[in-house]
């Protein structure tokens, strides 16, 4: 390959990743009784994100509040509770389609509010829907509140056995 080859290839490859940016796609983690779309895996994300923003705050944990989110449904729900909730985010997903007409990430303030009141209204329902709601409002507050950053900073939590401390008078 000469010189000129090279970089119109380079060239070529640039374009297509600045002109295309809806082909780079997200990853989406594997569950063992369900299958995730990226596009639903977004809207969760977001849901987290609207549900407790974290903005400048240095959480650092082992995966992100989303995957977390399932990996709990996944691993620690019935089968029964599972399918409610994978009804519920479905639900969510439809009125999002239908009642917003918006990706997300495009949300005005206002938007975003009528959604959060939307949700909220729900959950005085007993359905598949204010289910959704409740189990992944409850996910990401125990998400945050288990994480390194909460635990030290808020509650000044120390790992057994404690500080060594040489002398001590007794």
């Amino acid at each position: 390959m000469n010189r000129r080859q090279a970089i119109g290839t380079i060239a070529l490859g640039t374009a297509a990743i600045t002109f295309f940016p809806q082909c780079q796609s997200i990853i989406v983690p594997t569950f063992k009784n369900f299958e995730v779309q990226p596009k639903a895996y977004k809207l969760l994300t977001h849901l987290a994100d609207v549900i407790l923003p974290k903005g400048e705050l240095p959480i650092e944990t082992v995966e992100p509040t989303a995957e977390y989110i399932l990996n709990v449904i996944d691993a620690c729900y019935s089968s029964e509770d599972r399918t409610k909730y994978l009804e519920g985010w479905a639900a969510y997903q439809t009125y999002v389609e239908e009642e917003v007409q918006r990706k997300p990430k495009k949300w005005d303030e206002a938007q975003t509010n009528t959604v959060l009141k939307k949700l909220e209204l729900m959950l005085e329902e007993d359905n598949a829907f204010a289910g959704f709601y409740k189990s992944t409002k409850y996910l990401t507050r125990q998400h945050f509140t288990t994480s390194e950053h909460y635990m030290k900073d808020y509650l000044e939590f120390e790992f057994i056995p404690g500080r060594y401390e040489p002398c001590v008078a007794v």
